[in-house]
C-alpha cells in the first residue's frame, strides 16, 4: 500500500520505520493477541480506503499508531522486569 502512494519520501520513512518495528518485535515478542489487534486495525484502514473515506483512514491510522506504541512498550516494561528478576 505504501508505493501505491508514489511518493518516494513517504516510501522511504515506512520502510525504515517498518524494518525498525521488525526488530523491536523480534526481541519483544509479542503475543498473538497483540498481533491478532494488529491486523484488526489493518483491515479497519484498508477498508476506509477502499471505501475513500480518508479522513476515516487518517483516524484509523493514528489510532492505530497510538495503541500499538502503548502495546509495545507494556510488552517492553514487562520484558524488562522478566530480564531483571532472571539477574537476581
Amino acid at each position: 500500500m505504501r508505493k501505491g502512494t508514489g511518493n518516494p519520501l513517504l516510501i522511504f520513512i515506512l520502510d525504515f520505520i517498518l524494518y525498525i518495528l521488525i526488530g523491536i518485535k523480534e526481541d519483544l515478542k509479542p503475543s498473538k493477541q497483540f498481533y491478532r489487534r494488529v491486523l484488526n486495525a489493518h483491515r479497519r484502514i484498508y477498508e476506509s480506503i477502499r471505501e475513500r473515506n480518508l479522513e476515516k483512514a487518517g483516524k484509523e491510522m493514528a489510532h492505530h499508531v497510538r495503541e500499538e506504541e502503548k502495546d509495545l512498550f507494556e510488552i517492553q516494561k514487562q520484558w524488562e522486569m522478566k530480564s531483571f528478576a532472571q539477574h537476581l
